[in-house]
């Protein structure tokens, strides 16, 4: 038996989900909509906080909880080519068929701007072809177009692609290293592209998007990796109560406020996923586990993914009848997040679910494999 599989043996046995993580994982991706509603403070938040400005951060919390909810299913489960193929398969599974049909909206919707001359003052490659080669094949966080383009936010689906593609490295180094010199790595990445890109006039890697956002979600996807190691191993049996996830899920806005350097948000982050699993894991019970929030959280993913399609759209038709005032633009806020959370929850159960459940079947699992994935 190799030493990963004795070393398997002694990771935690919780096998439940972590339910209070998933509704985080919404509450992140409404505050992601509130980000973007209020872009260019058309809904004047930004004059009040500039932390509304700065939960675009949100997005590198999406990368923390996903590198540990990949690392708590796979950790120990990629042993050969074979295994790395179709942990791959099952996360296109997951992301690609979302993903594909938000962009085919968002591209008759370019053309439908298009088609009544609404495209001038955009950027050549918002909806160019080039741009949509990109997006279909996940690589517009590479830095090969000029500017965002077609469905936004799926930027960061082309970085999670990247990030799961080296999992198997970054699983070798949590079992092998310890965790102070893996935690240094981290640290190390960040201040190198910090040098690197004030080096050469770049703003900052918090910034990041389709000019190599795929780097940007390296260090904070490790960091998520990193957190589910220690709470199935050494940290296996740590108990916090579950409020001090929520503190320092709060600690995070007085930096977003004060406009305080970035990082310090992500550690707020971190130990909010730290926390959180490390309660639940050990019986902590809170209200984010309701199946209310529960059901939720398992379509924020979706609701991540509709949000800026359906707001182009309300926002067109609200600013077209009743001007872009402050009031109608809340209104036209409060109707595109209604129904972006209605279109995410339809959307999970009618379209999401089933494409995934029909793609992995073609899949061959084998039986260690066979425990329901929550990723």
């Amino acid at each position: 038996m190799s030493n990963i599989s004795l070393y398997a043996r002694r990771i935690n046995s919780f096998n439940g989900g972590y339910r209070i993580l998933d509704s985080y994982r919404f509450i992140a991706a409404s505050l992601i909509c509130i980000y973007h509603f209020n872009k260019e403070n058309i809904l004047g938040l930004s004059s009040l906080s500039l932390a509304f400005e700065n939960i675009r951060l949100m997005v590198d919390f999406f990368f923390i909880l996903s590198g540990f909810v990949i690392a708590r299913n796979y950790l120990f489960k990629i042993n050969d080519a074979e295994d790395y193929w179709r942990f791959m398969l099952r996360r296109f599974a997951r992301l690609y068929p979302l993903h594909l049909l938000t962009l085919m909206v968002s591209l008759a919707g370019a053309v439908m701007l298009g088609h009544k001359g609404m495209t001038a003052g955009l950027h050549p490659d918002a909806f160019s072809l080039k741009a949509l080669i990109a997006n279909l094949t996940l690589t517009h966080s590479f830095g090969v177009t000029g500017a965002g383009s077609f469905n936004i936010p799926s930027w960061s689906i082309s970085a999670e692609i990247f990030v799961y593609a080296l999992f198997p490295f970054f699983a070798l180094l949590v079992t092998r290293l310890p965790a102070f010199v893996n935690a240094c790595l981290v640290v190390g990445y960040v201040i190198a592209m910090i040098a690197l890109r004030e080096l050469y006039g770049l703003r900052d890697w918090t910034l990041t998007w389709y000019d190599m956002g795929a780097l940007r979600a390296v260090p904070t996807f490790f960091t998520g990796v990193l957190i589910a190691h220690l709470v199935m191993t050494v940290w296996k049996k740590f108990s916090p109560p579950i409020w001090w996830a929520h503190v320092a899920f709060l600690l995070s806005f007085p930096s977003m406020h004060l406009d305080a350097r970035d990082e310090w948000a992500l550690i707020a982050f971190a130990f909010v996923v730290l926390f959180a699993a490390a309660a639940e894991q050990n019986g902590a019970k809170s209200m984010l586990q309701k199946r209310g929030f529960v059901f939720l959280g398992d379509a924020s993913y979706a609701l991540y993914m509709w949000h800026m399609p359906i707001k182009f759209g309300v926002f067109a038709v609200i600013g077209k009848i009743f001007g872009t005032s402050l009031l109608p633009m809340w209104g036209a806020a409060i109707l595109s997040y209604m129904a972006a959370v209605f279109v995410a929850l339809v959307c999970y159960r009618l379209f999401e679910t089933p494409i995934k459940n029909y793609m992995l079947a073609s899949l061959p699992v084998p039986p260690s494999d066979s425990r329901r994935q929550t990723a």
